[in-house]
């Protein structure tokens, strides 16, 4: 017969199973009801959560979803674009700003959750109102629990803790990329590993420094000798998942950036880069591409259809675009086929002494 003590064990340790059970089978139900309702499962977790607080600060969001503040400004942004926030005037104080839960898909998500409802309710109908109460408290209890846990996870996961290497996603939707110091013989990927914003992978036997920072990442590489320019180098994958701005300064060398299947949201190539081999995902929306600084040796490959707009200022010189070669830039504006109509298109201004520029 087991004692009393190793009987509590057993059944704290069932409950245990069966509550990590309902939390698995309640993501899988709630990515299938953002999908339905066209959120990804980050902006919907943090819309429920919000609808359930009331109005609330953005600061005080972020501390219950466990987000940065760069992080829930994101998905404030896609919550209002897509009705179900809104940012207004804290009525307590006019300097400052609250959000709060706008419900004009309110019919829409009753209908999504109905079968639930009424489920719940059947379940409900086996357990007296005392014994209701005390399961209602010993959820409000474990949600207390796991909301603390979350937050020692993003604390433990924070860069300064993970390694200069890489760091996690953590529901990151955009970010930015910055390389200070340059780097030589640098593969620039898309696709870091599941669940990390980035991975920084050196071949040269010195890392670089690498901090992250809300949402930039910025790269300070070793200063280079002729050494590297051989087989040695750094990789840098980044994750697919996050809308991606791109810099790439400081003197770079030997760089190749395959970026496809990224999204992208601008990239700068300046500062002296040289030997700069790119090809560019599809455009979403309108990206902006700048090369000026005495960058040389640029090449910049689209996708099939892609559309650009090129302007080129300030002494910019050889670009070569559309079976065009333009010897000396002054100010000349030239596009391909179609893009003063597109809305998903590239902009890309060539100026500050940039030179031999090839656009395929």
């Amino acid at each position: 017969m087991s004692s009393p003590s190793r009987k509590r064990a057993e059944l704290i340790r069932a409950l245990t199973e069966r509550m990590r059970l309902l939390s698995d089978v309640d993501v899988l139900f709630s990515q299938a009801l953002a999908d339905r309702l066209g959120l990804n499962l980050t902006d919907f977790k943090t819309s429920s959560i919000l609808d359930q607080t009331g109005p609330v600060t953005a600061g005080r969001l972020a501390e219950l979803t466990g987000l940065t503040t760069g992080a829930i400004t994101g998905v404030l942004d896609r919550l209002e674009k897509a009705g179900y926030a809104r940012r207004v005037k804290n009525p307590a104080d006019r300097r400052h700003v609250i959000v709060e839960a706008v419900h004009t898909d309110e019919a829409r998500i009753h209908e999504l959750l109905g079968g639930l409802l009424q489920g719940m309710g059947r379940v409900c109908e086996g357990f007296t109102d005392a014994e209701l109460s005390r399961i209602a408290e010993f959820v409000a209890q474990s949600s207390e629990l796991l909301r603390g846990e979350t937050v020692k996870l993003r604390a433990s996961a924070d860069p300064s803790d993970a390694g200069p290497d890489s760091a996690p996603l953590a529901g990151r939707t955009h970010a930015k990329l910055r390389f200070t110091s340059g780097a030589a013989k640098l593969q620039l990927v898309a696709g870091a590993p599941a669940g990390l914003l980035y991975r920084v992978k050196s071949s040269s036997g010195r890392a670089p420094r690498v901090k992250l920072h809300d949402e930039v990442v910025t790269i300070q590489a070793p200063r280079f000798s002729l050494l590297d320019l051989g087989g040695a180098g750094l990789e840098v994958a980044l994750a697919k998942e996050v809308r991606w701005e791109i810099e790439l300064s400081g003197g770079m060398s030997k760089v190749h950036a395959d970026l496809h299947g990224l999204e992208l949201a601008g990239l700068e190539v300046r500062g002296g880069a040289s030997a700069v081999e790119i090809a560019l995902p599809q455009p979403e929306g309108v990206v902006p591409v700048r090369i000026r600084g005495g960058a040389s040796r640029v090449s910049l490959t689209r996708p099939r259809g892609a559309a650009m707009r090129v302007r080129l200022r300030g002494g910019a010189a050889k670009v070569s675009f559309e079976d065009k070669v333009i010897t000396s830039g002054g100010h000349t504006a030239i596009e391909s086929p179609g893009a003063a109509q597109a809305t998903d298109v590239y902009e890309l201004e060539i100026h500050g002494g940039a030179s031999h520029v090839s656009i395929d």
